[in-house]
């Protein structure tokens, strides 16, 4: 999917399925987001256990399921089993924290870089007929 110009300079997202039948109240996916200098964010990881960092990549960072709320509030809207993962780039000293609801995608995303917080968060997930 490709999306419009922002702040993080995200220029489109990727998110797959994995080739398992996962349990019903469970997600399998991985989902990428990918940058206008090329580099990419793996923002969603859901097998990894809960509070336990890996170590993606240099350039990717440190990957962490942070935690799995029950609901979440973003622009007076309540989201379900919403995700929130975090990245760490020790290399460019940057962190980035990601909340991706159920049946919505990424609902939120800060950034961290040199102590600046950056936010975006969804507007409106309505689909458009082109």
């Amino acid at each position: 999917m490709y999306i419009a110009s922002n702040v993080f300079n995200i220029t489109r997202y990727e998110l797959t399925a994995n080739n398992f039948e996962p349990e019903l109240t469970s997600m399998n996916s991985l989902f990428r987001l990918y940058k206008t200098d090329g580099s990419y964010h793996l923002i969603f990881l859901p097998q990894y256990p809960m509070g336990e960092s890996v170590i993606i990549g240099d350039e990717i960072g440190t990957y962490t399921n942070v935690e799995i709320m029950n609901t979440f509030e973003v622009n007076n809207i309540t989201y379900q089993n919403v995700y929130h993962t975090r990245i760490v780039v020790s290399s460019t000293n940057t962190e980035y924290n990601y909340w991706i609801a159920k049946y919505h995608s990424l609902i939120k995303a800060t950034s961290i870089i040199d102590g600046q917080t950056t936010s975006i968060s969804l507007k409106s997930d309505h689909l458009l007929l082109e």
